[in-house]
């Protein structure tokens, strides 16, 4: 039984009242107003078994300065999700569930008139990106990120469309 207040530390999770109530968090307030089919890949990614690993190592981080990924594979995350591929497709499923659940309140809630060019470094299969050149039609688009982002960002639906984008690794 829950006499007293119980923080939760993934953002994600409801914010437990008392053993009778529960709220929703900020962030899952927003991820709970995404469209249905972008909760699985996030939720996905959260429960998988390497995040909890990874989140686990936090003290070493907080301790030495390293990053715990590092820490516990012995590589960076990026080219240890190329090299695992499973757990990569888990990794930017998620990112692109967040990026795609995000992107119209980011186009609403800021102006880019007079922005000619815009630049998203690490903009993943471009979604966002997609998403504010189609609002603001006379703006160049770059997105940068891996090659390997690159290369599937160039076939996906939102970056085909969106021809004024150039796509850069």
């Amino acid at each position: 039984h829950l006499s007293s207040p119980v923080p939760i530390s993934i953002p994600w999770q409801v914010a437990v009242i008392s053993a009778e109530q529960a709220c929703l968090t900020e962030f899952s307030r927003v991820v709970y107003s995404w469209p249905r089919a972008l909760h699985a890949a996030f939720a996905a990614f959260q429960a998988n078994g390497l995040n909890f690993k990874t989140w686990a190592e936090l003290p070493h981080s907080v301790q030495t300065g390293e990053r715990a990924f590092d820490h516990l594979f012995g590589m960076p995350a990026f080219p240890w999700l190329a090299q695992n591929q499973a757990e990569g497709q888990v990794f930017h499923a998620a990112m692109t569930s967040m990026s795609l659940g995000s992107a119209q309140s980011v186009v609403a809630g800021y102006d880019f008139t007079g922005i000619n060019k815009l630049v998203d470094v690490g903009g993943g299969h471009g979604q966002l990106l997609a998403a504010i050149l189609k609002q603001y039609p006379t703006m160049q688009g770059v997105l940068y990120d891996a090659p390997p982002v690159v290369a599937a960002a160039k076939k996906s639906p939102p970056m085909i469309s969106q021809r004024s984008v150039t796509p850069f690794a």
